[in-house]
């Protein structure tokens, strides 16, 4: 018999907080569901502790690949996966016993989305809440409560997806993406569904490394690849939802404060670029600018990035030189 779930988990170099993690998972309540550890090259023991599990328990399979990156892994845990709804989990997360059963996709089945209305953060505990109601919700009511105020973020935890959109749509993790690529996982997948379950579950565990990816300086290149990306989904639920402030405001704050002054910053700050590298990526970051910020009419900015926006369209490259020199 297949498996209703499957639960997969991108491996890398986690040593300390994969027996955890698995722990958590083959402790479920619900009992129909697989676990696909995807190791994506580990250099540790974590290749290892993969495979030890595989072989005590027939619930779980390890797989191995040379090293690309948590997108390339979660990729592959899809197109091996075996059940009709995927579930992802961080390797140093961990789960409360009956995660997968708060689902509830046998009280309220064949939704296109199932969400957890909280997690828990590792360190000090805190609980967030998603502003989104309990139970049964409208896909923006959804995606207005993941990304407002006290929202959830919009990691690919803390959902269940439904594998056959996933496949008929071609929805896949962006190729060796490592900034933003959950939400731009996420924001494809809302394009393509219409009913939406919300659980009151808050017992998944975050877990925050120091010396995790979401902790460290992410090259340009990528901020501004991940920009483009989340443009096109800008572009297309501006259309579709254009009264609702949440989600207007939400893209062009993220793609302004998050993105084109994180670039900026980055390469005015940085010798091995050349002038003439810097001229173009500033005029890249001006059409972004000029795409998606400037016509929403939602957007609210704090003044310093008022002050810096207003410089890098209209300030000449020595002009932004000298601004970035004073800081």
């Amino acid at each position: 018999m297949k498996p209703k779930i499957s639960v997969i988990i991108p491996v890398y170099n986690v040593e300390n907080y994969l027996n955890y993690c698995i722990d958590s998972i083959l402790l479920q309540t619900f009992t129909n569901f697989e676990l696909l550890l995807i190791d994506d090259g580990s250099l540790d023991r974590s290749s290892i502790i993969c495979d030890e599990y595989a072989e005590k328990d027939v619930r779980v399979r390890a797989f191995h690949k040379t090293n690309g990156g948590v997108s390339s892994a979660r990729n592959l845990g899809i197109e091996l996966s075996l059940g009709e709804w995927i579930v992802f989990i961080d390797s140093d997360d961990v789960i409360g016993a009956d995660y997968l059963r708060n689902f509830n996709i046998d009280e309220y089945p064949n939704k296109d989305l199932y969400l957890i209305k909280g997690f828990e953060k590792g360190g000090d505990k805190k609980i967030f809440f998603s502003n989104a109601p309990t139970d049964l919700i409208t896909v923006e009511d959804a995606i207005t409560g993941l990304i407002g105020v006290n929202g959830l973020c919009l990691a690919v935890w803390g959902k269940m997806f439904k594998k056959t959109i996933l496949n008929k749509y071609k929805i896949r993790f962006v190729d060796k993406l490592s900034f933003c690529e959950d939400l731009i996982f996420c924001f494809n997948y809302f394009k393509h569904i219409n009913t939406v379950y919300v659980s009151d579950d808050c017992s998944y565990y975050y877990r925050q490394i120091e010396n995790s990816l979401s902790n460290k300086i992410i090259d340009y290149r990528t901020v501004y690849k991940a920009l483009k990306l989340h443009s096109i989904d800008y572009i297309y639920f501006q259309e579709r939802y254009s009264d609702n402030f949440i989600i207007n405001n939400y893209f062009a704050s993220f793609i302004l404060a998050s993105g084109v002054l994180r670039i900026i910053e980055q390469i005015m700050n940085e010798v091995s670029i050349s002038v003439k590298e810097k001229k173009k990526i500033i005029a890249d970051c001006r059409k972004l600018i000029k795409q998606v910020v400037s016509p929403s009419k939602y957007i609210k900015r704090p003044i310093k990035q008022e002050i810096k926006l207003f410089a890098i369209m209209h300030l000449p490259y020595s002009g932004l030189e000298l601004l970035y020199k004073m800081k």
